[in-house]
């Protein structure tokens, strides 16, 4: 059941990011970024401060 919330909150906090700003984060090819080619991955990359 955990899996459930954590990925709802995934789907709310991606789309909280400006559609702008989001689509530049997936055009980039994911060795760039030096993360996981995965949707939590590029979530993670994004809140970090």
């Amino acid at each position: 059941m955990e899996w459930m919330a954590l990925w709802m909150l995934a789907f709310v906090s991606f789309w909280q990011v400006p559609l702008p700003v989001l689509l530049p984060l997936l055009l980039l090819p994911p060795s760039f970024l030096d993360i996981e080619p995965s949707f939590f991955g590029l979530i993670a990359w994004a809140e970090e401060p």
